[in-house]
């Protein structure tokens, strides 16, 4: 047998592994993530060896090299920039190989040849159903159903003498531990599962009867963990990523569909730019606008962390010199004069906000790199939803996944992970949504025109 029989013959083994590290990491083990990010690495490491060995197009490889050198040069920032010193050297170093390996082996998965992508997603959902259905027992038991709204009226309550908000929290799995999360970070789960809901108008149920059964018991679990404190953004979120199926699979022009709803997004997504410019001159270089503008940029209540983030992003120390460029180093000697209580004040308060929130992890250098990395990555998603030769199931799961990670992460990614444990930073760039994103960011990436290039019958890899 030669090297590329041999590689043919056990590609599937290491498409099996492909799903279960995927499985694995979404259903995420708090401290020990870290490890499953660099069995990724590895991972991706053989992932390349076998497509390249499987695929009879090598130029397509090529086309890797600018996203993942970008992905390094993010990463390296992030695991040794200024935030890094307030991390473990594992997590650092986790973080340093794991962007570019989720990215990698996105790309690698449907290079293997001819398995059955849709499984890939039936992976990475059974993994977040799984940790939201336990975190839905843990809370129905701890706090009751729609808790958050039996107790609006009075919802403080006090531990080891310090109030906490009960419609702010819920009951989760925390590793090996149960604890108390903020809402927002189990929402995220939550909504990553329940978008194979709409996903299910994609499916023949007499010829696919097992992938209807799973897609639903996915989506199902995330709705019921919705419903139940409600989470009011993360409903309001799905509806969206509805009707964007309900429009594309009734419409019969569906390129026209996938034009329309992309200058949609352009636009929005315009007006965003130049909000979060405007923020970046009003709040960080200090430039007052008019009253009103003002107001809305930076005097407001939702607007103010954010603020004080773009305040420490141009923070100089006592020489002048500016030392936030890369990340937040929360220990520098000049971080205590930062703002009006200090650098880490700034850190540890939560703006909701992606945009900003990664600024405190990579500088607002890196940000920029990781928005640019979001822009470029939109192209391909339309390309992809626009021209693969994939399931309109899996296409349609895969983008509103990836809606949905964006919707959420940019209207409610909360650092403060636990309430209980203020201490514990949730750093968006090192998160376990962010590593699938990444790794369906690779799924898209130019994906070829001829994927059928091995002429074998499609393999069914389960888990």
């Amino acid at each position: 047998m030669n090297a590329k029989g041999f590689f043919k013959q056990y590609k599937s083994i290491v498409f099996f592994l492909i799903l279960e590290i995927m499985a694995l990491v979404s259903f995420t083990f708090a401290n020990i993530n870290e490890v499953f990010y660099l069995i990724t690495a590895v991972l991706s490491i053989c992932a390349f060896v076998f497509a390249f060995f499987t695929n009879n197009d090598k130029k397509d490889f090529i086309k890797l090299a600018p996203m993942v050198a970008g992905l390094f040069i993010i990463s390296g920032i992030a695991a040794f920039g200024g935030f890094s010193h307030q991390v473990s050297m594992l997590s650092n170093i986790a973080t340093f190989f794991a962007l570019p390996a989720f990215f990698s082996l996105g790309f690698f998965a449907r290079r293997l040849g001819n398995m059955k992508m849709e499984n890939v997603v039936i992976a990475i959902g059974f993994g977040l159903a799984a940790i939201t259905f336990v975190g839905a027992i843990i809370t129905l038991f701890q706090y009751g159903p729609f808790y958050s709204m039996i107790h609006r009226a009075k919802p403080i309550y006090f531990y080891e003498g310090t109030a906490y908000d009960v419609t702010t929290e819920m009951g989760w799995l925390m590793g090996f531990r149960i604890t108390e999360v903020s809402v927002e970070y189990g929402g995220f789960f939550a909504i990553l599962c329940a978008v194979f809901l709409p996903a299910l108008l994609f499916i023949k149920v007499k010829e696919n009867r097992n992938l209807f059964i799973c897609s639903a018991v996915i989506g199902g679990v995330g709705l019921a963990s919705i419903l139940l404190v409600p989470n009011w953004r993360a409903l309001i979120f799905l509806v969206i990523a509805s009707i964007f199926a309900f429009v594309y699979k009734f419409l019969k022009e569906k390129k026209l569909v996938v034009n329309i709803l992309s200058i949609c997004v352009v636009v929005i997504v315009g007006a965003g730019v130049i909000f979060y410019l405007l923020t970046i001159i009003n709040a960080g270089i200090g430039f007052k606008f008019p009253g009103i503008l003002n107001r809305l940029l930076r005097d407001n209540f939702v607007m103010r962390p954010a603020s004080n983030t773009l305040i420490g992003a141009f923070a100089k120390d006592s020489n002048g010199l500016p030392f936030t460029l890369f990340g937040f180093d929360i220990n520098h000697a000049s971080a205590p004069l930062i703002g009006e209580a200090g650098l880490a004040a700034i850190v540890y308060e939560p703006t909701l906000i992606f945009e900003y929130e990664i600024i405190k992890e990579v500088g607002l250098i890196g940000a920029f790199l990781v928005l640019g990395f979001f822009a470029a990555m939109f192209v391909f998603v339309v390309r992809y939803i626009r021209d693969a030769k994939d399931s309109a199931f899996l296409k349609n799961a895969v983008v509103m996944m990836l809606v949905a990670f964006m919707l959420y992460a940019s209207f409610g990614y909360n650092i403060k992970v636990e309430p209980h444990h203020s201490e514990i930073y949730g750093a968006f760039l090192r998160s376990v949504p962010f590593m699938l994103a990444l790794f369906l960011f690779g799924f898209t990436y130019f994906v070829p025109n001829k994927e059928a290039q091995v002429a074998e019958k499609v393999e069914d890899v389960s888990l």
